[in-house]
């Protein structure tokens, strides 16, 4: 046989080969459900973890803040804070409240919070409205959006300078990031993501889709 010699599909290969491609032309319909439903499953644990701290089922909620801990670096001094006075605390009030000023980031990672301050959310406020950002236009697009054209590669890269500006100046003692900086940073990136990879991603989705169609014959969507 040569080697270019097409191999023909034949029964329950055949079979299950049709199953797939049927699966994967349904999935090119509902990939943005899909992504928003992996995105809940993130989100729901940032504020289930401080609110099982608040209630009493501390071993619970930590076991979601070591679970999380590789994903962010989880400071106290940035990071939000639910069932407690404030949503947001800076580093003298933390350490008024019972925080050790002396401890190195490591140990302020470990500071979860207390009945008092109430307890932080499981990642820093920039990532809480990245992911909730995601989540939220990811929805809006599906709903809305499908036919919306990309963003520039350009304008991607705006959305993201503020972020490293932000980050940078920080880590090199220039100033201070606060919660207002972080939690735009964090917005322009969740709209700058969104924006650029979800209708290319659609197209991706569309193309595979009118292949399927061809492929297996079916009665072709109006897209």
């Amino acid at each position: 046989m040569s080697k270019h010699t097409p191999i023909k599909v034949t029964g329950r290969t055949r079979d299950m080969v049709i199953r797939v491609d049927k699966a994967i032309h349904r999935f090119t319909y509902h990939w943005v459900a899909f992504f928003n439903v992996l995105l809940l499953l993130m989100v729901v644990p940032i504020f289930l973890a401080p609110h099982l701290m608040a209630t009493g089922h501390e071993r619970l909620g930590q076991a979601l803040y070591v679970l999380y801990a590789p994903t962010c670096h989880q400071l106290p001094e940035r990071s939000f804070f639910l069932d407690g006075e404030k949503l947001t605390y800076s580093m003298e009030e933390l350490t008024d409240a019972g925080m050790d000023p002396a401890l190195s980031i490591l140990q302020r990672k470990r500071f979860l919070g207390n009945a008092e301050l109430g307890y932080k959310t499981l990642v820093c406020q920039r990532d809480v409205v990245i992911y909730v950002g995601l989540l939220v236009l990811g929805a809006l697009y599906g709903l809305f959006g499908r036919r919306l054209k990309p963003l520039p590669f350009w304008a991607f890269v705006l959305l993201i300078v503020p972020l490293a500006i932000d980050g940078v100046t920080q880590a090199a003692g220039l100033r201070s990031s606060t919660p207002l900086t972080r939690t735009a940073t964090g917005l322009c990136v969740a709209l700058g993501s969104v924006w650029f990879a979800y209708p290319h991603i659609e197209q991706a989705m569309l193309d595979l889709r009118r292949d399927i169609v061809r492929k297996l014959h079916l009665e072709p969507d109006s897209s």
